[in-house]
């Protein structure tokens, strides 16, 4: 596989240190999408897998009128005949002139009441109802459906719970893409799409989603027109899914090419993997993908450099970049011309680069340039500082671990209660994720409790091991304290890279994320490796199946879905005999938040680098792809 001369190196972004010392083979990362899988685990410990594509039993979940006495002191008999009369007219005659509309007084009923009501009447065919205040009386008024209404039809039925949880099957796109694409079909705004966790692009993973209000037929549908994701394992429940409700990833993975002297010494490191665990930093994917990394622009940003943040993000990518968008950046980093160069970009074209040349255009004049910023998606505004928090987290991890290594130290800082140990960490993932998590947050629905730290004393070392060690992401809510043993390289750190006053002078001071804890080093469970001889020519796409191809196999989802890791496979004289090369398949669990390819980089001797172009020619995607834009809110990348 060639390799493009400018790679984004571990060192650039503070990744210096690892725990196995005796790597001994190399080896090639994700040629294809075919070499990386993903399989979400959910908060009981179930490895999820796409297996069915039936749909789920008609069960009643909200009593009828007749079961529920509540509803029956509300609608009383004389009410249920009139609104029977009026959908029997309607029956005959199409219309409802000669009927009155059906009003039932529910000025006393609680909301749940009230809705349990709007469900009963959302069983008649030609039927609707809504909920008006008249002369201090709160009323429920029936009436006929209006012809124009046409989300009328899609209305779930009155006895189904109102969440559609499914198994969410995708490849070549990330998890914003995918629900941007379902939500454009399903003509409903991406925030009713709920999901635990997001999942790279380069891969083919499996995870949980959640419809609010849509009926698991319609997304059996969805399946014939869709080349890149799929649906499947359908249940209605009565609540939805919250970012957050996973328990990590199950990753297998396949490395070719793979350069070694024998099978032992494969063995070996990934044992040592599953043995002592790896640094968990942040992958080279947190820094962006294209010439510029992300945290430049999130350090210029806390700064409040911001020509400088305007100028790397409209830095030339000469290989992307078609010919108005290469003209456009030219105006503005060469004259200042915002509004010449957002004229040269048709008004189809979306992207990052011209959303913040529009916002240039309006506000560059009068110098407000974080109006300017702020016409940037807020989750692509998180995304920058994030990239930051994480480099600086990097470094710091680098110097924890070169200075004092594998045991506890004074000064470390652990969780006081281990139950709760991800709580920042998630919050720091929600607010990269989407603008939607804001409007969730304000609104109670997820209810974060935080996690309360302590740094070790003499007498508490013997109760921790490095696997409890953890490291703070700065924020507005995140300090490191003053006798933590990381406090001045932390101070060092902040003043070389001139931001030691970055996080509290920065305004508007809600902008900036609140911070997270994350663990220095991590145990993957699960381990598991496979060693296969094969030839240049041999197709390696079909090694690891995909669920996809399970289903399509009519194999038995039992065998799918087991836990129990493949027999290793012993290079012999006999097996190599025709062949030439060796590949290795490599499958653990990890936690949410953590990166694969740096767990993967304690068993391999080169390092893992990140070509500028991500998406490029050296990943080749196996189905056609018709990549969904996001909507106005945007992808992060």
């Amino acid at each position: 596989m060639s390799k493009r001369q400018n790679h984004r190196k571990d060192l650039d972004i503070g990744i210096t240190q690892t725990i196995n010392q005796s790597r001994s083979f190399s080896g090639i990362l994700k040629v294809r999408y075919s070499d990386f899988h993903v399989h979400e685990i959910d908060l009981t410990g179930r490895i999820l897998h796409l297996t069915s594509s039936d749909l789920p039993p008609e069960e009643t979940t909200v009593e009828t009128l007749d079961q529920d006495s509540n509803l029956m002191k509300w609608s009383s008999e004389e009410t249920a005949k009139k609104i029977n009369a009026l959908q029997n007219a309607l029956d005959i005659t199409g219309t409802d002139r000669q009927c009155q509309k059906v009003e039932i007084n529910v000025t006393s009923a609680n909301k749940d009441i009230r809705t349990k009501i709007h469900r009963w009447i959302g069983q008649f065919d030609n039927l609707q109802s809504e909920t008006i205040d008249h002369d201090s009386e709160k009323l429920i008024s029936v009436f006929r459906t209006s012809i124009s209404d046409k989300k009328r039809c899609l209305r779930r039925p009155y006895n189904q719970a109102k969440y559609t949880h499914c198994v969410l099957y995708k490849e070549g796109l990330d998890t914003t893409d995918a629900i941007s694409y379902l939500s454009r079909k399903l003509r409903m705004q991406p925030k009713y799409i709920t999901f635990a966790g997001t999942k790279d692009k380069q891969a083919k993973t499996v995870q949980r989603i959640c419809f609010s209000n849509v009926d698991a037929k319609r997304l059996l549908a969805i399946n014939q027109y869709s080349t890149h994701s799929k649906l499947g394992n359908f249940s209605y429940q009565p609540s939805h899914i919250r970012l957050g409700d996973l328990k990590g990833n199950h990753f297998k993975i396949l490395i070719r090419q793979v350069q070694t002297t024998s099978s032992d010494e494969i063995s070996k490191a990934v044992n040592s993997l599953g043995d002592r665990g790896f640094i968990n930093y942040y992958g080279l994917q947190r820094f962006g993908t294209f010439k510029i990394p992300t945290h430049l622009v999130g350090k210029a940003l806390l700064q409040m450099d911001w020509l400088k943040a305007f100028d790397l993000i409209l830095q030339p990518t000469e290989d992307r970049d078609p010919s108005f968008l290469k003209k456009a950046k030219k105006l503005w980093l060469e004259h200042r011309d915002p509004v010449r160069a957002w004229k040269q970009i048709p008004t189809h074209h979306q992207s990052i680069e011209s959303t913040l040349l529009h916002g240039l255009s309006k506000y560059f004049a009068t110098k407000d340039f974080w109006a300017a910023l702020k016409s940037l998606p807020r989750n692509m505004r998180t995304l920058y500082f994030h990239s930051y928090q994480s480099y600086l987290w990097n470094h710091i991890a680098s110097w924890r671990m070169k200075e004092y290594g594998l045991n506890p130290v004074v000064g470390d800082m652990v969780y006081v209660n281990s139950d709760s140990e991800c709580d920042f960490e998630i919050e720091l993932e929600m607010e990269a994720v989407s603008t939607e998590v804001e409007e969730a947050k304000d609104s109670g629905v997820i209810n974060l409790k935080k996690s309360a730290m302590k740094v070790l004393t003499e007498e508490e070392l013997s109760n921790y091991s490095i696997y409890d060690i953890i490291i703070p992401l700065e924020g507005t809510e995140v300090k490191i304290p003053e006798n933590s043993v990381l406090k001045p390289y932390h101070d060092q750190l902040l003043s070389a890279e001139g931001v030691i006053e970055g996080f509290p002078n920065f305004r508007p001071r809600s902008e900036l994320p609140k911070g997270a804890y994350r663990k220095v080093v991590v145990l993957p469970s699960n381990v598991a490796h496979r060693v296969i001889p094969y030839n240049e020519d041999d197709n390696l796409d079909d090694l690891i199946p995909s669920d996809i191809d399970i289903l399509q196999k009519n194999l038995s989802s039992s065998s799918s879905s087991t836990n129990t890791p493949p027999p290793l496979t012993t290079i012999t004289t006999e097996a190599v005999k025709d062949k030439d090369q060796i590949c290795v398949i490599v499958e653990f669990s990890l936690p949410s938040s953590s990166y694969a390819t740096m767990a993967l980089r304690e068993i391999l001797e080169e390092r893992t680098s990140l070509n500028d172009d991500k998406s490029s020619s050296e990943a080749v995607p196996e189905i056609a792809l018709k990549k969904a834009k996001l909507e106005e809110n945007g992808s992060a990348e």
